[in-house]
């Protein structure tokens, strides 16, 4: 049984109350400048499945998880993550490990409203809670054979429960469970940057002549 440090009721909550995983998408959220692939198309992989195929300390893939080909994604680091959180929250709230920002529940749909799928919903009496959950490259001491995930935790009008981005989880890297996926992102090419500019442009041509 994956043992997972946990800070906070919220936390608790997620290990006890699972109450089903969303059906899995592998189409990318762009959020700024990157492609962000879904996390919940990489659960039930151990920490060490992923390292085989991604390099720990630049994040680089070559290789398949899940039947979806990972050459040229980077798997992210916790550093990565808080970005991305830091980039929804509008600053840099969270700068570094053992961290977490909480905002209202309307504040953090932000969020899901991008694209972002839940890794599994939670029901504690008539309140449920989108949580999404994906491990990091990053690691923690190795003694500890952890490594740091980051955590949204959506709670949908729920009073006693906090919504939260959440870096301060850990996860042990030899288990895998249903509820736990990865971080990965790219940078699309300029390439691919220049077909969608010219396929919208072409689209708004089109729409014009009508």
């Amino acid at each position: 049984m994956i043992r997972v440090m946990l800070k906070g009721i919220a936390a608790t909550v997620l290990t006890l109350f699972a109450a089903g995983v969303h059906a899995t998408s592998i189409q990318p959220v762009h959020v700024g400048e990157r492609q962000w692939l879904q996390p919940n198309a990489f659960v039930d992989i151990r920490w060490w499945d992923v390292e085989d195929i991604c390099d720990t300390q630049t994040g680089t893939c070559e290789g398949s998880l899940n039947g979806v080909d990972l050459s040229g994604w980077t798997w992210a680091s916790l550093g990565d993550v808080n970005n991305l959180f830091n980039s929804f929250i509008g600053q840099p709230q969270l700068t570094g490990p053992d961290m977490f920002f909480t905002l209202t529940h309307l504040e953090i749909q932000s969020f899901f409203d991008a694209g972002f799928e839940p890794t599994l919903i939670l029901a504690l009496g008539i309140y449920e809670t989108a949580v999404l959950v994906g491990l990091t490259r990053t690691e923690s001491p190795p003694v500890m054979h952890t490594a740091y995930a980051g955590v949204v935790l959506h709670e949908y009008e729920n009073p006693f429960l906090p919504s939260r981005y959440r870096t301060d989880l850990r996860f042990e890297v030899f288990s895998a469970r249903p509820d736990v996926g990865y971080f990965f992102y790219r940078a699309p090419s300029p390439g691919s940057l220049l077909l969608m500019v010219a396929g919208m442009a072409c689209l708004f041509r089109s729409r014009r002549q009508r």
